[in-house]
């Protein structure tokens, strides 16, 4: 007779599958946050980095971020994960244009290694100025620095890989020349609206998720994010077990 595989618990998936059924999915979600802000701290933890989408002229525009601070306020339902962006990128196209109201985007966090995949859908707008400045001055090294002194915006079109050279040499004078904010660095801010965690397991996978809902409203299905009026007070979290 084979003895029962017990699930290890150096995995993340399985400490949060094991929290759910303690302690309830409210509880395991707050344990993904937590997980999720360690992350920030540095790129050999899980959870630093993550595949951020958005919609670019009616075409899906994907690419992989740096999650550098993640906001959870047990107070507000509004949980915030932010990413710093230069200000000429093509995916501020997206956060910038009018015409897109309101401005959703998708961001997934996958870690092989702890058998868990993150899924979130939310708002996604610019941070205010004064936590750029703030982030700007206390927050960075100058190496990251650098990066914002670029002479050409991102994804430009240059004529040689010789180019890159000079690009580069450019770049660090600007930065060593210029201890003041670039007028290029930005803080991109995305809003979750609901998130799924789904845990892949050897005698089958285990998905829940978390969302905003308004009660209030009994014709709106608490699933659909473009029926939720996300300035109305009385907004409160609600969760669910999923089919996987």
């Amino acid at each position: 007779m084979k003895k029962p595989i017990i699930p290890s618990m150096d995995i993340i998936g399985n400490k949060i599958i094991a929290v759910a059924k303690k302690d309830g999915l409210k509880n395991a979600f707050e344990n993904i946050y937590t997980y999720m802000i360690d992350g920030t701290k540095s790129s050999r933890k899980p959870f630093h980095y993550c595949t951020l989408a958005t919609i670019e002229n009616n075409i899906p525009q994907q690419r992989t971020m740096v999650s550098q601070k993640v906001i959870n306020d047990k107070n507000n339902v509004y949980k915030k994960i932010r990413f710093h962006a230069d200000n000429r990128s093509p995916k501020k196209l997206h956060i910038d244009n009018e015409k897109i109201n309101p401005k959703f985007a998708s961001c997934i966090f996958y870690e092989q290694k702890h058998k868990i995949l993150i899924r979130m859908i939310g708002l996604i707008n610019k941070a205010a100025v004064i936590d750029v400045q703030d982030t700007w001055e206390n927050d960075m090294t100058d190496l990251s620095k650098r990066c914002y002194f670029n002479p050409l915006p991102p994804s430009s079109r240059i004529s040689s890989f010789d180019d890159f050279k000079i690009n580069h040499e450019k770049m660090i004078h600007n930065s060593s020349s210029n201890a003041n904010l670039s007028s290029s660095f930005d803080i991109i801010e995305f809003n979750i609206h609901s998130i799924e965690f789904l845990v892949l397991g050897i005698h089958g996978h285990i998905r829940a998720r978390q969302y905003i809902i308004d009660n209030d409203d009994e014709n709106v299905d608490h699933h659909d994010v473009h029926h939720i009026n996300y300035y109305k007070e009385g907004l409160y979290l609600s969760e669910d077990w999923l089919s996987p």
